[in-house]
């Protein structure tokens, strides 16, 4: 009788950037629409909750969407109210397009200027993806 094949080893984690500095691996393109958006919302677990100050305060909601679009960090919907701007935005991860990280963004207009934000996500490891989201909005916007 033949012995059963062995279990195939779980697929290695991607190397996180052409860099390898660690960063998320994230799609240039993300494939997201507003209905997706809201369904995973909806259904994904809470990864993180945590707030990054900033030096001081973007000129718009549109230099945010821009400066975090650079690292493939998108923007599903934002508005700009008197005392803050708010963001939902998400990332798609380069090689598994069925993860996804997801984060409502609350950037309060007055000193000392923080961003507030909550984190969602299906990542192998949504605990690190949370952190290095968390840690790549701070860098681009710090």
């Amino acid at each position: 009788e033949q012995a059963p094949a062995p279990a195939a080893a779980p697929e290695p984690e991607p190397p996180a950037s052409p860099a390898g500095d660690g960063s998320l691996a994230l799609a240039e393109s993300p494939s997201m629409d507003s209905q997706a958006f809201q369904k995973l919302w909806m259904d994904l677990p809470e990864a993180m909750k945590d707030s990054v100050r900033l030096p001081a305060l973007p000129p718009s909601p549109q230099y945010v969407e821009n400066a975090l679009q650079s690292l493939y960090i998108f923007t599903m919907a934002s508005g700009d109210l008197p005392d803050s701007m708010k963001f939902f935005l998400y990332a798609q991860h380069a090689r598994h397009p069925e993860q996804f990280i997801l984060a409502q963004a609350l950037l309060t207009k007055e000193a000392p200027v923080t961003m507030a934000l909550t984190l969602k996500s299906n990542f192998r490891d949504p605990d690190m993806a949370a952190i290095q989201f968390l840690t790549t909005v701070n860098m681009i916007l710090g």
